[in-house]
């Protein structure tokens, strides 16, 4: 029973982040076409998002709640878009609004390090670049020092298969923090290759990139 709970809680907490998120975008941009305003008991389906992102960043999980913004703005723009007939146009004032808010992303994901447990003294210039720059070099140490087996890909959903008793398969859903030859610590972002390659191999890199491709890019064009 209590992997019941444990798993149920993680899903609902997310899923119903990104329920409510649709289902406030769809409201706000219905409106702002309509040019009427939004009745404010809109903005209470914005809760469960704020929870989700709170709950992600005590946890550590800073991409996740940027990966969530970033899901909004998608949002907002398809829902518009569809809504509007594919009539609108990105504007000069709405492409300064998406910089300064990627810009304010980068200075939270800076300011907040140490709240999370991120011990560093590097000033904002450098840990970010060390973050954005690090991936090639963390994939090529863990070529050369791969940690203990265990499934990285489908890791999450083996993980739940193990709550509930159909499988008994080693997992890793969070990627070890390595260090430079010279001890300076360079991260845990690896590339996306990496869970590919731990778990399939070089053809595994090849096939599941093309398969991704190929399901994202069917969803798009059935948007």
């Amino acid at each position: 029973m209590g992997a019941y709970l444990d798993m149920g809680h993680s899903k609902i907490a997310s899923g119903s982040a990104f329920v409510f998120l649709f289902i406030f975008a769809n409201n706000f941009v219905e409106c702002k076409i309509s040019k009427v305003s939004l009745p404010k008991k809109n903005y209470m389906l914005l809760i469960p998002g704020a929870i989700y992102m709170a709950q992600k960043i005590m946890l550590g999980g800073r991409y996740t709640a940027i990966a969530f913004i970033i899901a909004a703005i998608f949002c907002f723009y398809l829902l518009y878009q569809y809504i509007d007939n594919w009539r609108c146009a990105i504007s000069f004032k709405y492409l300064v609004w998406v910089l300064l808010l990627s810009v304010l992303i980068v200075v939270v994901f800076w300011a907040i390090k140490n709240f999370i447990g991120r011990d560093s003294d590097a000033g904002i210039l450098e840990y970010v670049s060390r973050y954005l720059g690090s991936s090639y070099e963390l994939f090529d140490i863990y070529l050369d020092d791969p940690p203990a087996k265990a499934y990285q890909t489908f890791g999450y959903l083996i993980r739940s298969f193990n709550k509930l008793g159909w499988t008994d398969i080693p997992v890793r859903t969070t990627h070890e923090f390595r260090f430079s030859d010279s001890g300076v610590l360079i991260g845990n972002v690896y590339t996306g290759l990496r869970n590919y390659y731990n778990d399939f191999g070089m053809i595994g890199v090849f096939f599941m990139s093309m398969l991704k491709s190929m399901i994202f890019t069917g969803m798009y064009c059935k948007i």
